[in-house]
């Protein structure tokens, strides 16, 4: 059983409950965090959710999770990298990009470089279906496409892909 804290619009606690994907109505908020991983030939992974997941399932998208109760971002980023993707990555290896207020969830981004195989990935079957790597050019686009109605969010991946 997972627990998971649910936020108002102002980032204060509501309540604690256990994870359900349906159960966030409006006005309910979550923590989530959104990792843009890049590996040394300058690819980023993007992944195609499982089909048995109750939100886009068979879609792809980047690599994202829940806040845990009790559980700080940077573990819940460590975490999920690793769960999902096999990917080992201590807490000093993500850069934080910000915070994006969107539909039911604060989305806090993170990119990650790492030196990795993709053929040595071991995902989550029940997470993860399929992987793919895109070049800068077709990922923005990629962000573009699944972002269209957040502006903020696309902004703060254009900095970090300038930065970089």
């Amino acid at each position: 059983m997972e627990l998971i804290d649910v936020f108002d619009e102002n980032l204060n606690l509501k309540r604690t409950q256990i994870r359900d994907d349906l159960s966030i109505k409006q006005g309910d908020f979550v923590k989530v965090v959104h990792i843009f991983i890049e590996n040394n030939n300058k690819k980023f992974l993007i992944q195609k959710r499982s089909a048995n997941k109750k939100i886009k399932p068979n879609e792809f998208d980047i690599t994202t999770g829940t806040l845990k109760h009790g559980e700080n971002l940077l573990e819940c980023a460590k975490r999920e990298v690793f769960e999902e993707l096999s990917i080992k990555a201590d807490k000093k290896d993500f850069k934080f990009l910000g915070c994006v207020k969107a539909h039911l969830s604060f989305l806090y981004l993170y990119y990650l470089k790492k030196d990795f195989d993709v053929k040595n990935l071991k995902f989550q079957k029940e997470e993860v279906s399929l992987i793919e790597m895109l070049d800068e050019k077709n990922f923005l686009t990629f962000i573009e496409k699944i972002q269209k109605n957040n502006k903020e969010y696309i902004n703060k991946v254009k900095m970090m892909l300038k930065e970089r």
